[in-house]
């Protein structure tokens, strides 16, 4: 299987302008991994970026048909309008379920596969992530696979 599609953690902003070789500012790009719902404070590692140069690179040698796309599963937030506890909860509330939709509308209903990249825990409540693996699992031949760094992390190629 060639890898076309991932999906990650992160706020879809000018990510596939870059990915396909596009001028982005670092101070626009860095949004991508920083301007996101459930990390707070926000993530300051390099990981992402480095990953992200890494799936750019890749693409860079691709024709367009065959690029690498990187689907962002969190939920869009404008942050100059959260203000308090109460702006902020509906949005957390929702970065499993979007994320599963993310994942049922643009890679199973088009019956493509893909890598997702979550935390472990993502997986264990009983919405969105976790029902949608045990649903794709009944209906295709789904796997999981555990990569293991120093946080728990889960991935399931659908």
């Amino acid at each position: 299987m060639s890898l076309s599609n991932l999906v990650m953690p992160h706020n879809k902003t000018t990510l596939d302008r870059y990915l396909n070789g596009q001028q982005v500012p670092y101070t626009d790009l860095r949004k991508v991994w920083t301007d996101v719902v459930g990390w707070v404070p926000t993530v300051t590692g390099l990981g992402y970026a480095n990953f992200f140069a890494q799936v750019r690179e890749v693409n860079l040698g691709l024709p367009p048909e065959r690029r690498i796309h990187v689907w962002l599963g969190e939920p869009p937030i404008t942050w100059s309008k959260i203000k308090t506890k109460a702006d902020f909860q509906p949005i957390l509330a929702q970065r499993d379920t979007h994320a599963a939709e993310v994942i049922e509308k643009k890679i199973l209903a088009l019956n493509k596969k893909a890598i997702v990249i979550y935390g472990g825990l993502h997986f264990y409540n009983n919405l969105g992530l976790r029902r949608l693996v045990e649903k794709s699992t009944r209906l295709h031949s789904s796997s999981w696979r555990s990569i293991r760094d120093t946080s728990p992390i889960l991935h399931h190629e659908f």
